[in-house]
């Protein structure tokens, strides 16, 4: 059935018709208030140039705590490349999103992980990395405390399986 349905279907149009096409053009440029006057105003007009995001706040914003360790402790190239993609509002075009994306795992927010050759490298943040070393740290002072330790019967009491209601 299908194998008639292609051989009995007219082949498609392609040719454009230039005048209709304008003319649908025109209308529905109209319909967003677009007179001739206002098409011909921004035919005249210089165009602007791309808006770049600033280097230090995109690398505070990503580098943030709800930046690329605001989920998980380590992050890869391309999700920094993925973020600062979306950080320009005129969009961009390779080598741009490269340069930004090269400048940012640069930056002195970023510490690049030791990471095995045949394994994709890893990064993570200063602020990230201050917060552990700042855990660690009040945990080794307290350690003489005794705070953190759970006696035999407990770790008995708490393995033992919950019933549920």
């Amino acid at each position: 059935m299908q194998g008639i349905a292609l051989a009995t279907r007219r082949p498609k149009d392609y040719a454009v018709d230039g005048a209709g096409w304008r003319e649908q053009a025109r209308a529905r440029a109209a319909e967003h208030g677009l007179g001739r006057a206002e098409l011909e105003a921004l035919e005249r007009r210089e165009p602007v140039p791309d808006v770049q995001p600033d280097p230090d706040s995109l690398a505070a914003r990503l580098s943030g705590p709800d930046g690329l360790t605001g989920m998980h402790n380590t992050f890869a190239r391309r999700h920094a490349l993925a973020e600062i993609a979306g950080a320009f509002p005129d969009g961009a075009n390779v080598a741009q999103l490269e340069a930004a994306t090269e400048r940012y795992i640069r930056h002195d927010t970023v510490r690049s992980l030791d990471h095995a050759p045949e394994r994709e490298a890893r990064f993570t943040t200063e602020g990230l990395l201050s917060c552990e070393r700042a855990i660690v740290d009040s945990a080794q002072r307290r350690r003489a405390e005794l705070t953190g330790i759970v006696s035999p019967a407990g770790v008995a009491k708490s393995s033992q399986p919950v019933g549920l209601c």
